[in-house]
């Protein structure tokens, strides 16, 4: 399922190989970008990732909610079907944010992202802790390097930079010399993480 997926993102340039500035800083500069905002423009895609996503909670412990950022919500809101758990997402009215949808004390939640950013989900994981949902892991679409933890919350990925890499090496969509850049990009980030 993976190979599919790889395939669909790369097919519907939501992963893209070049040079890139940085969402954080036009000064700095990464071998790839993610538009995975865009994956609800691409509903086999789209289809595709919720299935995999929710294969993936199925393996794992059974949260008892979702909770997602807002450019995750076409994604979440698939899987949340699929998976037939309740959904909270973050809604972000100007500078106000606030989460929308059913929830109370003690439920326990997985947390549904795009890419991996794990200094962007500080603020949301500890807003969803003083609302009684406790961030029990984090799931997100494309991960890279070593998974790790955020906040002390375990995080999977239902696909890999690598993953996506190979893919494309496979099908000589990239040159072996990028793949390496990126492969190099990965290697440091993982000892200097960054916020994508």
């Amino acid at each position: 399922m993976t190979e599919t997926l790889s395939q669909h993102l790369l097919d519907a340039a939501l992963i893209l190989f070049g040079e890139f500035h940085t969402r954080e800083s036009s000064d700095s500069r990464q071998p790839f970008a993610l538009q995975l905002e865009m994956l609800a423009s691409y509903p086999a895609a789209l289809q595709n990732a919720a299935q995999a996503t929710a294969k993936l909670l199925q393996e794992g412990p059974r949260p008892e909610r979702l909770l997602c950022v807002p450019e995750a919500l076409p994604l979440a809101t698939l899987v949340s079907q699929y998976a037939d758990l309740p959904l909270v997402y973050l809604d972000r009215q100007g500078r106000e944010a606030s989460l929308v949808g059913a929830y109370d004390i003690g439920h326990p939640t997985l947390l549904i992202t795009n890419h991996q950013a794990p200094g962007a989900l500080h603020g949301l994981i500890q807003s969803a802790r003083r609302v009684g949902l406790e961030v029990a892991g984090i799931v997100t679409l494309v991960g890279w390097g070593s998974s790790g933890n955020c906040e002390g919350v375990p995080v999977w990925r239902v696909l890999t930079l690598e993953e996506v890499i190979a893919a494309a090496e496979d099908q000589d969509i990239l040159p072996r010399q990028h793949a390496d850049l990126v492969r190099a990009w990965i290697a440091q980030a993982d000892v200097t993480p960054r916020q994508d």
